[in-house]
């Protein structure tokens, strides 16, 4: 009976460490901010490659298989030596992914890979080469030390960053983005640190939405289905002010049944009329609104 317990507790501890060992071994798949672990969703099946200047990929816009890992195909993204790496099969988990970052780093040409991830503030995330850190007051004349000492060996000493005191940009002599974002994970948790993080590239919008009391009514700028209608069956005004705003420079002509010359939320010069009822390009009648709301729509004075 007492071997029997103590072979079951022996297991058990054993087991224990497995797991440990395992969770050690893991790469991260989280990163530090403002003191907090940000879970990141990783994508299991791709990759961002950041080519040498030399490599014959850079400037390719067609797809390129990657010859040096068999099913991985390469295609161009809008930065010119950057390109993402697809597999032909997903990755059952960060170490399997964590393993053919290493093969595709280990590629001609190639000067790093990193994992891509989805994450709650963005749309898709990639590591770059540097990480980025604000260091204490007091601890600026030590960064290249600080980084050396958490990172090893480093591919470029820390130089200041964004004209904030303390603020500074490294680059760790490592080719997998896994290895940068466990070094920056470190980092933000040194006493000497006030943040760090890596340098990510990363996707995103905005989502410019006017504060005027009537932007809801709006369905021709932004349909919500709030009079019956179809669902995005409008102008994508919400999408095109992520861009612009507009001009004032720019002039645009309405021909329709005249608009409200007096109307206190347009932006407009005198109008004309060519109907021969001497509006002086306002409506005719009751009924002539429709001409007003194509201007609104147009060029409507916004956030009032």
């Amino acid at each position: 009976m007492h071997l029997a317990t103590d072979f079951r507790s022996r297991a058990a501890v054993l087991l224990l460490l497995l797991l440990a060992s395992a969770a050690l071994a893991a790469p991260p798949t989280h990163y530090v901010y403002q003191g907090r672990e940000v879970e990141l969703d990783l994508d299991p099946n791709r990759a961002l490659v950041f080519l040498g200047e030399s490599s014959p990929l850079v400037g390719k816009v067609h797809d390129i298989p990657l010859a040096s890992v068999q099913g991985a195909i390469t295609k161009s993204t809008a930065l010119a030596r950057w390109r993402t790496v697809e597999f032909d099969r997903p990755a059952k988990n960060a170490i399997e992914m964590e393993k053919r970052i290493e093969a595709v780093a280990a590629s001609p040409g190639v000067e790093f890979v990193s994992p891509i991830f989805k994450g709650p503030m963005f749309g898709t995330l990639a590591v770059t080469p540097d990480v980025l850190v604000r260091l204490r007051p007091g601890e600026d004349g030590s960064a290249s030390s600080i980084a050396r000492g958490v990172s090893g060996d480093l591919a470029s000493e820390a130089a200041p960053f964004g004209g904030m005191s303390g603020a500074f940009r490294f680059r760790p002599a490592t080719k997998s983005g896994f290895d940068v974002l466990a070094i920056a994970n470190r980092l933000a948790g040194d006493a000497r640190a006030l943040w760090a993080e890596p340098d990510f590239l990363f996707t995103a919008r905005s989502d410019f939405i006017p504060n005027d009391p009537g932007f809801g009514d709006l369905w021709g700028i932004r349909n919500t289905g709030q009079f019956g209608g179809v669902p995005d069956m409008d102008m994508d005004g919400d999408a095109a002010w992520d861009s612009t705003t507009g001009s004032g420079a720019i002039k645009v002509l309405i021909l329709d049944t005249g608009v409200q010359q007096d109307h206190p939320d347009l932006n407009q010069l005198p109008g004309r009329d060519f109907t021969g009822q001497g509006t002086g390009g306002g409506p005719g009648n009751a009924c002539d609104n429709h001409g007003t709301t194509v201007a609104g729509c147009v060029s409507a004075v916004i956030d009032n």
